[in-house]
């Protein structure tokens, strides 16, 4: 999923730089073990802020949701326009489908929350993953800085009813994963060449300059150190997503998930026959819970 702010590699326009707001989608047929991370000295390092935020991912990933039909993506909402506002709230007819919000929503964290609430009331699931217009920083409510603000992006957008982590769509033999990754852009981009530093002078040293960085991740918004934070990001997830120890382990808590699911079905089945039974007085064998009939 592509979105203006990072288009394909190589790819070179002065007046723009791109972010590619990337989901991936594969089959649930894929981890590192979970807290095998990082171990970091000081919460304010680049390890630190890293760690902070494989933390938040922790806690919200991989998320067993039910199938749907489709799924789209979009991105550059830009809701502070009343047009655009306008025709998210028109949108109708998609509550079997899901939807990848690839970034660039607003900049309000208060319009955020509203936005994705109402996308979330007219598909069965959402995703999300932050543009470089989220990120712009104000010091009255963004919080100390546009890594905080990051953090509470996604927390807004959880208690919104969207997804900011990977999550299995699906049932664990025939879904699918879908994983937003977060990335930025670098002045070695432009030219397909590694990550590196905006030169002094040049055309887009100020973009994004809205936005508030700490030391250690750069300081600026076109420092490489920031790229290669938002790259570093993604590696829990992408190795829970493609390893073979990944692939047990999602299928593992898919299958266990079901199998509660099945459990608590076979238990309100069961309730129900009881009740019937008291009232007529008959007498009707047990069932037996849905993983004791399958070894049975």
């Amino acid at each position: 999923v592509k979105s203006p702010l990072f288009g394909a590699r190589g790819r070179s326009d002065p007046g723009r730089s791109y972010r590619t707001a990337t989901i991936c989608v594969m089959s649930t047929s894929s981890s590192r073990k979970r807290g095998r991370f990082l171990h970091c000295q000081s919460a304010s390092s680049a390890d630190g802020l890293v760690e902070r935020f494989a933390a938040w991912q922790r806690r919200h990933a991989w998320r067993h949701l039910s199938a749907v039909e489709r799924v789209w993506a979009i991105s550059d909402l830009h809701m502070e326009h009343e047009a655009n506002f306008d025709f998210v709230s028109g949108l109708a007819g998609f509550e079997r489908d899901a939807l990848v919000v690839a970034g660039d929503v607003c900049t309000s964290l208060a319009l955020l929350r509203s936005a994705l609430k109402l996308l979330a009331e007219r598909f069965r699931h959402v995703f999300y993953v932050v543009g470089n217009h989220e990120l712009w920083h104000d010091a009255q409510s963004d919080g100390a800085d546009s890594f905080e603000k990051l953090l509470a992006c996604y927390e807004a957008a959880t208690a919104a009813g969207a997804h900011a982590a990977p999550a299995l769509l699906g049932s664990s033999s025939g879904g699918v994963a879908i994983v937003p990754l977060q990335s930025w852009y670098h002045f070695g981009f432009l030219g397909g060449g590694p990550a590196a530093d905006m030169p002094a002078g040049h055309a887009l040293r100020m973009m994004d300059s809205g936005c508030v960085w700490p030391g250690a991740l750069g300081g600026s918004s076109t420092a490489a150190g920031l790229a290669r934070f938002f790259a570093r990001c993604n590696e829990e997830s992408l190795s829970q997503a493609l390893s073979a120890e990944g692939r047990a382990w999602l299928l593992g808590r898919a299958g266990q998930e079901e199998d509660a699911g099945r459990e608590e079905e076979d238990a309100g089945q069961e309730e129900n026959a009881g009740q019937e039974e008291g009232a007529s007085g008959g007498k009707r064998q047990k069932r037996l819970p849905a993983v004791e009939r399958a070894v049975a």
